[in-house]
């Protein structure tokens, strides 16, 4: 009964938790440069993710499991959350640039 969930299950909940980003920094946000931004926070919260499983998972599981057992893991966490930011930045700009924001000049 004790089943490790697929791979697929723990990346379902991105596109959700992506959807505030690009509203936190949109049309009232003072960063410059969000598109930067957001892919430097999608690659944050893939190291401070993975550096919560490393330590996490010994205690609920008895042994290390995720990405911190094999490095190229990593590099696919990485690889997998920097579209991520890409995308809610690229979202981030068609919100500030639409019109009536203030980032628009209207």
């Amino acid at each position: 009964m004790d089943q490790q969930p697929t791979p697929s299950e723990p990346r379902s909940a991105d596109p959700f938790s992506g959807v505030p980003w690009p509203l936190v920094l949109g049309p009232e946000a003072r960063a410059p440069r969000p598109l930067l931004v957001l892919v430097c926070t999608g690659q944050a919260y893939g190291v401070s993710s993975t550096v919560l499983s490393a330590v996490l998972s010994p205690i609920m599981l008895g042994d290390p499991q995720g990405p911190v057992t094999n490095p190229s893991d990593l590099v696919a966490v990485l690889a997998v959350n920097a579209p991520w930011g890409l995308v809610a930045g690229a979202i981030a700009l068609a919100v500030r640039s639409a019109p009536g924001s203030r980032q628009s000049g209207t």
